[in-house]
């Protein structure tokens, strides 16, 4: 009986664990990726970034996804030349470039290897559009849409 007991309840606070991870807000999770970046805690942050970027495509989240796109970008790319990842960081950095051309960054606040890898993918994204790639990237299945697998895609929302 008292075991019974324990695996109930460790079943229950394993429920409470999963359910407080999943509680996460987009926005507590975008704050969390600003605190832990300014910290220097560069993993943590990169491991926030992915987490964020998942959540935000969940369904419910559809508004904000478009908003958070481009600071995805910047974050992953900036954990991870912060982390000495600059060829990855790089690529990451163009990503974040097609949305928001205009943006310079210079150090402090950003550390050193951060800035030479955003002039790098500047000097790579020169030039670049962002016209279908954004659209893409943005792109939200509204809830509860299904597609019958009949349906042309010029009659579907897609259109």
């Amino acid at each position: 009986m008292k075991r019974s007991r324990i695996v109930a309840f460790s079943s229950i606070l394993a429920l409470v664990a999963t359910a407080a991870i999943a509680a996460d807000s987009v926005a507590d999770l975008f704050a969390r990726v600003k605190t832990e970046f300014s910290q220097g805690d560069y993993k943590r942050s990169l491991a926030d970034v992915d987490a964020l970027d998942k959540a935000s495509q969940a369904p419910g989240a559809e508004k904000d996804r478009p908003k958070l796109i481009s600071a995805i970008s910047f974050y992953r790319a900036a954990n991870m030349a912060a982390l000495g990842r600059a060829d990855d960081a790089k690529d990451e950095f163009i990503n974040f470039l097609l949305y928001s051309p205009n943006t310079s960054i210079k150090s402090p606040p950003f550390p050193p290897a951060v800035v030479d890898a955003f002039q790098k993918a500047q000097k790579g994204a020169a030039g670049r559009s962002n016209g279908l790639a954004l659209r893409y990237a943005s792109f939200a299945v509204p809830a509860g849409w299904t597609s019958p697998a009949d349906t042309p895609g010029a009659l579907s929302p897609v259109r």
